[in-house]
């Protein structure tokens, strides 16, 4: 994702990420804990607001890294970036809502769950 982050976007937008394994038929919302065919793996990411890279590492549910020679065949990673620039809300207390939650809410009444890939890409109207 080198040359896609920005400051404004990691700082301000929304960033949806999944991962589709190949010869699984779930695709997984990370980070999170991801099904891999015959075990689940965790799967953490880092955002790193110096490089604007976006890393993923693969862990075993006990903390430990994945072996190489262990890793699950990736058939796909998709990261969703939703602007929220144009996005303010002032709540019920007075208080205004941070960009993202407005997004996440917006979400949630509209019955998407942002786990589900499906959802948010209907949502959006995203194509494969």
């Amino acid at each position: 994702m080198s040359g896609i982050l920005t400051t404004t976007i990691i700082e301000n937008d929304v960033i949806l990420s999944y991962i589709k394994h190949i010869d699984v038929d779930l695709v997984g919302f990370i980070p999170g804990a991801v099904w891999v065919g015959s075990n689940y793996r965790n799967y953490p990411v880092i955002i790193d607001p110096v490089f604007f890279d976006f890393l993923i590492v693969s862990l075993e549910m006990d903390g430990s890294f994945t072996p190489n020679s262990n890793l699950a065949p990736v058939e796909w990673i998709k990261v969703i970036i939703i602007d929220t620039s144009n996005t303010t809300v002032i709540n019920g207390n007075g208080r205004s809502a941070s960009p993202q939650q407005v997004v996440l809410d917006e979400l949630a009444a509209a019955g998407v769950d942002v786990t589900i890939y499906k959802q948010v890409a209907a949502y959006y109207g995203l194509q494969d």
